[in-house]
């Protein structure tokens, strides 16, 4: 399943997605 040559904007936001996802994570801890 190559769904990076399907849809490339779909990767990239998937990889935003993820880095929002980790930075809400951090926060949460830093904000206890």
């Amino acid at each position: 399943m190559h769904i990076t040559r399907l849809a490339p904007e779909l990767s990239t936001t998937l990889r935003l997605v993820l880095i929002w996802m980790n930075v809400l994570i951090c926060w949460q801890i830093t904000s206890q």
